[in-house]
């Protein structure tokens, strides 16, 4: 399997406006020849490296509920396929004068060397994370401003979302985003990985004890109140501010088991009564007689001719 990366080539600058190419390099040594991630070579231009998009807007430290944008990138390899490779990325349709932040998702089938257009967007959002599982699940993660409130869902897709994408664990405040007092809000980046069949990822988000944020439930590690909503000091009772914390979640492919399967309800358990059991006695200590003088053996019994064995 090749080495692969992902990255902004600045086209041109103004301030905090920078028109970039999203760029994909390879490397098939794994940075042990002389010329490291030069595998990729566009078709365009000669240059090393395949551009993926081209002539794209940016505009570093613009603000979107409170969060400042910036560089979003992220890339993930099939771990059963290497040639099949994934890319996402985040810029400003419609250019400076642009109104929204857009995550796009793109898919290559040969190592990077040619790549699909847009196989999913997702308006206004940023902190984008791919993986894929080695059950080829691609992983997609983000997070989105939807007015009052960032929504971070993780997305599960087995053929480039040609079918409604499955929806697993989110967190979805309810309440107005709290006013940051610090840059940046949420933070630049989460963290999306694949761990055989299972794929694990930390974001950062509101930690408002509400389950209604909460679809897919949560445990929290700290003290809160979940009826009053508020989180509580480590003496259990003094109230704490809401705030912004780290939160983990897994993801794991179910294998379905052999035999009939039950869709709806619980599965009774019918508990079988044993039988009763006899108590034991304790076992005596085996006495052993001892031994006699050896002697000839006692002469053969001689049976009668008409005897009968019963």
């Amino acid at each position: 399997m090749a080495a692969g990366a992902v990255h902004h080539r600045w086209v041109a600058r103004n301030g905090s406006n920078v028109t970039i190419d999203v760029v994909a390099s390879r490397d098939d040594a794994w940075r042990t020849g002389a010329d490291p991630f030069s595998a990729l070579v566009d078709a365009g231009d000669g240059s090393v490296g395949q551009r993926i998009a081209t002539g794209r807007f940016v505009r570093f430290n613009d603000v979107m509920g409170q969060e400042r944008l910036g560089g979003d990138l992220a890339i993930a390899v099939d771990p059963s396929d290497p040639a099949s490779v994934y890319v996402t990325w985040c810029d400003r349709i419609g250019g400076a004068t642009g109104t929204d932040w857009t995550v796009h998702v793109r898919h290559s089938t040969d190592s990077g060397q040619t790549w699909s257009g847009d196989i999913r967007t997702v308006t206004n959002a940023k902190n984008p994370a791919l993986a894929v599982s080695s059950r080829g699940h691609l992983g997609f993660v983000c997070q989105q401003f939807t007015g009052t409130r960032w929504v971070t869902q993780l997305e599960i897709t087995t053929n480039d979302w040609a079918t409604p994408r499955q929806s697993s664990c989110s967190i979805r405040p309810r309440r107005t985003c709290r006013r940051a007092t610090s840059s940046p809000y949420l933070g630049d980046y989460m963290r999306l990985v694949a761990v055989g069949e299972e794929l694990y990822g930390v974001f950062s988000g509101n930690n408002t004890p509400d389950a209604a944020n909460f679809p897919s439930g949560v445990a929290y590690q700290r003290a809160a109140d979940w009826t009053t909503h508020t989180l509580l000091n480590t003496d259990g009772v003094t109230p704490v501010a809401a705030s912004i914390d780290p939160f983990f979640f897994k993801w794991s492919q179910l294998t379905i088991p052999r035999g009939p399967i039950v869709r709806d309800g619980r599965v009774p358990i019918t508990r079988i009564p044993r039988e009763p059991i006899e108590p034991r006695l304790p076992r005596e200590p085996i006495i052993r007689e001892p031994r006699g003088p050896i002697g000839p053996d006692p002469p053969p019994i001689r049976r009668a001719p008409t005897d009968i064995d019963l």
